[in-house]
């Protein structure tokens, strides 16, 4: 089986996806982790497929964004994020759904798969 794994946020949100992931491909299927560019080096050194979604310097500018932790303001901010992404997920989901057998793990931050999935 070919495995997407959308897997959006920070390490807490990463990492648990990378660890299904390497469980899923030691059951001998085939996993590609969809997260942002900063995690490439996780996601390749567990041996999974790395599709880019977004780069490292967008992740850093977003994680240094004071409004992030704003009590008022943070889930805005978060929400615009996640926002900007949604075409990409949809587009890296397209792709992807061209393989045989194929399964998508999305999580709630990546409404773009969700979108696609149906």
């Amino acid at each position: 089986m070919n495995v997407l794994v959308f897997a959006l946020g920070s390490h807490g949100d990463v990492h648990p996806f990378v660890g299904i992931g390497i469980g899923l491909r030691r059951r001998g299927h085939r996993v590609a982790i969809a997260t942002n560019a900063y995690f490439q080096e996780l996601v390749e050194h567990a041996r999974l497929e790395f599709l880019p979604l977004g780069t490292a310097a967008e992740y850093r500018e977003l994680v240094t964004d004071p409004g992030l932790f704003h009590p008022v303001r943070g889930p805005m901010t978060a929400f615009r994020a996640m926002a900007k992404l949604i075409q990409p997920e949809f587009d890296i989901a397209a792709e992807f759904a061209r393989r045989d057998e194929v399964v998508v793990l999305a999580s709630s931050l990546a409404l773009g798969a969700r979108v696609n999935a149906g």
